[in-house]
């Protein structure tokens, strides 16, 4: 059914845990949305943020909400467009606040398992030329722990489950798939192939990327227990944006020459 279908304004960037649903509300801005199923009750808890994560109680988004409040004619051009990482705790204290607030570096992407946010960080110096992966478990670190130090790494799109944290990663010169095990202190590679992997996520120990090593977009996945490479779906046209949850992988498809969602489950 339609949770929300506004006339005037548009809705994206859907995240889900359990029953509740996070999204970003455009309308002039943006704001990110939290709601509750059933019945549908909404409430704003960030503004001008984009790009939610969710799971369990803790919601995490990218906002420039501070930039915009501090606003001046000197400092705008330098800093009213960097993102920084915020959360909302359901049950807290009903008030976002910072998870991290860097005036020279811009913070996007965030993903969040349990009390852990990850996200992709880039800083100006050398023309945005070097972006890292870091975490914060807002529980026990005083200060945000950047986990991928590889020299002039340009790493994104981070995602976490548990202990293990995943990112495309272009230090091969082509995007490939690292990972990190927080619980082994270790970094992990995951699919290093020809072509470019892109656009990760985990859920347990499977994780899930689009792949062109063919030539057009597929999509695989990895099993960390097994560490076996496999396709999910290879064929025509192109497969990209997966998601996974259990042992169900969804993706976007554009195989009939529009965008639809196909599903399959994984070996």
């Amino acid at each position: 059914f339609v949770i929300l279908n506004p006339a005037d304004q548009n809705a994206v960037s859907p995240a889900i845990s359990g029953h509740r649903v996070a999204f970003t509300h455009r309308r002039g801005w943006t704001n990110v949305v939290l709601m509750e199923l059933p019945p549908p009750k909404s409430k704003v808890v960030g503004s001008i943020a984009y790009t939610p994560s969710i799971d369990g109680d803790l919601v995490a988004f990218s906002s420039t909400k501070h930039r915009w409040g501090g606003w001046t004619a000197k400092l705008a051009p330098k800093t009213s467009w960097i993102g920084d990482i915020m959360a909302y705790e359901i049950g807290g204290i009903d008030l976002a606040f910072a998870v991290t607030h860097n005036d020279k570096a811009n913070q996007n992407n965030p993903d969040v398992s349990g009390a852990t946010i990850v996200w992709d960080e880039g800083r100006a110096a050398g023309g945005w030329t070097n972006t890292g992966i870091y975490k914060r478990n807002i529980d026990l670190d005083a200060d945000p722990v950047r986990i991928c130090t590889h020299p002039g790494e340009i790493a994104k799109n981070p995602t976490i489950s548990g202990d293990i944290i995943v990112w495309q990663d272009n230090r091969n010169g082509n995007w490939d798939i690292y990972g990190y095990d927080r619980a082994a202190g270790k970094e992990i590679e995951i699919c290093k192939a020809e072509g470019d992997q892109e656009s990760p996520d985990i859920d347990g120990k499977t994780i899930v990327w689009q792949d062109n090593r063919h030539g057009n977009w597929d999509i695989y996945a990895h099993g960390l227990n097994s560490k076996k490479t496999f396709a999910i779906y290879r064929g025509e046209a192109n497969q990209t944006e997966p998601a996974i949850h259990g042992s169900v992988v969804v993706w976007t498809d554009d195989r009939q020459g529009n965008k639809d969602i196909y599903l399959n489950r994984k070996r």
